[in-house]
Formats: structure tokens, C-alpha cells, sequence
């Protein structure tokens, strides 16, 4: 008898436990869960909701809209008694007031509000893109106290669905890559100076606008001379970090001892000032084909 009142009383707790904050959802199912919850903190047939678009970290697409619709409705499915107020009701009364909505209500706001919000709660909330998921973090308010009356933290897996309802455009969606902030994709000129194994020590000039980079590099030491004219394409830039693809063409001569006129194809990274190259080259010349080239040293941009 203890036995089964034991078992008993550990499914109850365990049917009474809270969605794992570690726990990744789809959409649809995130959504299904946040209703579920708020749904259970409704007290009358009379209350009546009001959900706000949410709003995030990241360029807002229709993601935001998509989710008050969306959620709006699956409550109005699983509570058919309940009122839901349609999302364009509410964001007229904010417009008429002349209200700068940031994703969240805090007492304040709810306050001066209040007379002209026909709902019982508001929902409210924001999101954090990362990485692999994205996370919500929505809550129910009580117009009439401005006391949160339930919040949730819920976890969405950052699939092709969602990253096209956060995408701005086609195009941002297309890329689906991290787009470097406006400062460091302006357009500027640059120099620098490197070591190379073929054209030994340089001077380099060159002009980015990003993702391309264009740069001319050489040198002259009397019979030892080299230039080479490089194309380059960047498939990651932040402020510290950038590397991508380059093409180069150039000639190089070390005394009497070579001479080589080349193509080549590799791969670039620059770390703060740092730079560096790898280059397989083949051309004509006293080097055999094909012929690697390294190249470090230090760009001021």
C-alpha cells in the first residue's frame, strides 16, 4: 500500500514539472506548450487577451507577427469560452497613443494604458536568436494589477522556418549566414607588408569592400623583385576575424637562382593585424609545377 502511494505521489510531481529550460522545440509544438500554460491561469469565461507581436535581438521579418497570430489562435482552439482581442484591434490603440512598443509591459506602461485596453492580460515578450535555437521569453500580464500573472522561457530550434520568418527579406534568408555589422563592411583602402617564399619581402596596398578585397603586393631588392595582384572572396568577417578564398597571378624572380610566372588558388586569414596565405600556384619558369607559396605579415585597415 505505501508502495503504490509512493508511485503515486511521483507521478503526480512529475506530471506537475515544468517544460526543461534545456528543451528545443519546433515552433508549432513551443507555441502548443505556451498556450497550454497560459491557458491554465485563465480564472473566467470572461477574461479576454490581448497578444502582442514579440519582439527580438535580430532583424524582425514576420516572426514576431506570425507568433500573436498564431499563438492567438491555438489558445482560442484549446479554450473555445475564452475572448482573444485580434492582434491589429490592439496595435491601433498603441498607434492612437502614441506608444513605442519594444517587445515587453511593465507597470508603468500598463498603467497609462489600462483605460484603453479592452482585455483582461496582455502577452507580451521578446526573443534571442543563438546559434541553433531561438529563445522566447513571453509573459501573461494582468491589465488591471500590472502583476505578472505567468511567464514562460521556451527554446525553438532554429530550422528553415523559422529562419525565413526572421529574415527581412528573400535575400537575407537565401544567405542564411551571420551578416557583419555596417562598420565593418563599409567600403576602405588599406596597407601592410608581408614575407612570401616567392616574392620574398613586400609591400601591399589594397582596397576592401566586403565580402571582396582586391590588393596589389611587391618588391624590389635590386635583382630580386616580385609583384602579384590578388582577388579575394570573404566567407566570415567579424571585428577581429576574417578569412575566405583568393585568386592571385604574378611574377617572381630571386636573383640568378629562379624566376616564375604563375597563377594560383588558396585561402586567406586574418586575425586583428595578422595576415596570412597559403597559394598553389603553377605557371612557367625554373620551379616545378605545381608551386606552393606562403605568405604572413601584418594589413593596417
Amino acid at each position: 500500500m505505501k508502495l503504490i502511494i509512493v508511485c503515486v505521489a511521483v507521478l503526480a510531481l512529475a506530471g506537475c514539472a515544468t517544460i526543461p529550460s534545456d528543451r528545443v522545440d519546433t515552433l508549432k509544438t513551443g507555441i502548443e506548450n505556451i498556450s497550454r500554460r497560459f491557458d491554465k491561469g485563465l480564472t473566467t469565461t470572461d477574461d479576454k487577451v490581448a497578444i502582442i507581436p514579440i519582439s527580438g535581438t535580430s532583424p524582425d521579418g514576420s516572426f514576431g507577427a506570425y507568433f500573436s497570430d498564431t499563438l492567438a489562435s491555438k489558445m482560442k482552439e484549446m479554450n473555445p469560452k475564452i475572448s482573444v482581442l485580434e492582434r491589429n484591434q490592439l496595435e491601433k490603440v498603441l498607434e492612437e497613443r502614441n506608444f513605442n512598443y519594444s517587445g515587453t509591459f511593465d507597470q508603468t506602461t500598463i498603467n497609462n494604458l489600462r483605460p484603453f485596453i479592452p482585455a483582461t492580460y496582455i502577452v507580451s515578450g521578446s526573443y534571442t536568436v543563438f546559434d541553433k535555437y531561438v529563445e522566447l521569453n513571453i509573459r501573461m500580464v494582468e491589465v488591471g494589477t500590472g502583476e505578472i500573472k505567468d511567464s514562460i522561457i521556451q527554446q525553438i530550434a532554429l530550422d528553415s522556418d523559422v529562419r525565413k520568418l526572421l529574415a527581412t527579406s528573400s535575400e537575407d534568408y537565401v544567405a542564411a549566414k551571420p551578416v557583419p555589422a555596417k562598420s565593418l563592411i563599409n567600403p576602405k583602402t588599406y596597407w601592410g607588408f608581408s614575407f612570401a617564399t616567392l616574392n620574398k619581402f613586400n609591400f601591399i596596398v589594397g582596397y576592401s569592400k566586403y565580402p571582396f578585397d582586391t590588393k596589389f603586393s611587391g618588391s624590389y631588392w635590386g635583382r630580386t623583385y616580385g609583384i602579384e595582384y590578388d582577388n579575394s572572396y570573404a566567407i566570415y568577417k567579424s571585428n577581429d576575424l576574417e578569412h575566405g578564398f583568393t585568386l592571385g597571378i604574378g611574377t617572381a624572380r630571386d636573383k640568378d637562382k629562379s624566376n616564375w610566372n604563375y597563377i594560383g588558388a588558396g585561402y586567406y586569414l586574418n586575425y586583428s593585424v595578422f595576415y596570412g596565405k597559403v597559394l598553389l600556384t603553377a605557371g612557367f619558369g625554373s620551379l616545378a609545377n605545381p608551386q606552393p607559396e606562403l605568405e604572413f605579415g601584418m594589413l593596417f585597415k
